[in-house]
C-alpha cells in the first residue's frame, strides 16, 4: 500500500470523525438554560468602562456565561478542524505529488525565490484573516459581554500585527532567499559547513513551534480556519532553511 493510500485513508477517517462531532454538535443545545443565559446577557455594563474594577466584572461575566455552555461549539471546532486538516494534508500531497516514502525524501523547493516567498506571505496573511473570523465567530457565540465594543480595535491590531509582521519576516525572507541555487532538497545537510546547517535548522524549528501553538488555538479558540494557513508557513518554513543552507555554500 503506497503511503498515498495510507494518508488518504487517514484523511477519509479524519474527515468521518469529524462529520460525527458536527452531527452531535447540531443537535446539542447552545445553553444548559436558556432563560439563564439570556439574563446574563442582560446584566447592566460595569460603571467604569475601563480599570480593575471593570476587568473583574468582565471576567466575573465571562465565568458566568462559560457556566451555562454546553459541548456544542467545542465539539464543531473539533470536528471542523478534523475535518480542516485532511482537506489540507489531501491538498498538500497533491500538489507536492507525494505517493511514497521515496517522494518525501526526494521533495525539493520550488525553482523560484519569488515563488516561495509568495507561499510565506500567502499562510501568514491567511492566519490573520482566520483570526479575524475567529473573533467575530466569538461575538456571534456571546463570548464576549455585550457591552464590550473593543471588536473594531482588536481587528484593527490584528491587520496592523499583520502587516507589520509580513514586513519582519518578509525581509529576513527576501535576504535568505536572495541569490538562492533553487531548487534545492528540502531535507539539504551540508557536512562541509555544520555551523550554516544548524542555524538555519534552529530558526526553522522555532518557526514550527509557533505552528504547533496555532493548530492548539484551533481547538481552543475555534481557531480551524487557520490550518490550511500552517501548511503553507510550514512549507514556505521548510524551503526557506533549504535555500539558505545552500546559500551559504
Amino acid at each position: 500500500m503506497s503511503l498515498r493510500i495510507v494518508l488518504f485513508l487517514a484523511a477519509l477517517a479524519m474527515i468521518a470523525a469529524g462529520a460525527s462531532l458536527l452531527t452531535q454538535s447540531a443537535a446539542m443545545p447552545e445553553w444548559t438554560d436558556e432563560a439563564k443565559a439570556q439574563a446574563v446577557q442582560m446584566w447592566d455594563p460595569p460603571e467604569e468602562e475601563t480599570g480593575p474594577a471593570a476587568d473583574a466584572y468582565n471576567r466575573h461575566w465571562v465565568k458566568a456565561i462559560k457556566k451555562l455552555r454546553t459541548d456544542k461549539w467545542p465539539y464543531h471546532d473539533a470536528g471542523m478542524a478534523l475535518i480542516m486538516f485532511a482537506a489540507s494534508l489531501v491538498a498538500g500531497v497533491l500538489m507536492l505529488k507525494i505517493n511514497t516514502m521515496a517522494d518525501v525524501a526526494a521533495l525539493k523547493t520550488q525553482g523560484h525565490a519569488i515563488s516561495i516567498y509568495g507561499v510565506g506571505i500567502a499562510g501568514w496573511f491567511l492566519y490573520w484573516v482566520s483570526a479575524i473570523l475567529a473573533l467575530l465567530q466569538g461575538v456571534n457565540r456571546s463570548e464576549f459581554p455585550p457591552w464590550f465594543s473593543s471588536q473594531i480595535t482588536m481587528i484593527v491590531m490584528i491587520a496592523c500585527f499583520a502587516a507589520v509582521g509580513a514586513m519582519i519576516l518578509g525581509t529576513l525572507a527576501f535576504l535568505v532567499l536572495r541569490k538562492a541555487p533553487l531548487p534545492v532538497s528540502l531535507w539539504i545537510w551540508r557536512k562541509d559547513m555544520p555551523g550554516h546547517d544548524w542555524f538555519y535548522t534552529i530558526g526553522a524549528g522555532l518557526a514550527l513551534l509557533i505552528g504547533l501553538e496555532v493548530l492548539r488555538e484551533t481547538y481552543c479558540y475555534g481557531h480551524w480556519l487557520a490550518i490550511p494557513a500552517v501548511f503553507l508557513c510550514v512549507y514556505a518554513t521548510l524551503a526557506t532553511r533549504a535555500a539558505g543552507i545552500a546559500k551559504s555554500a
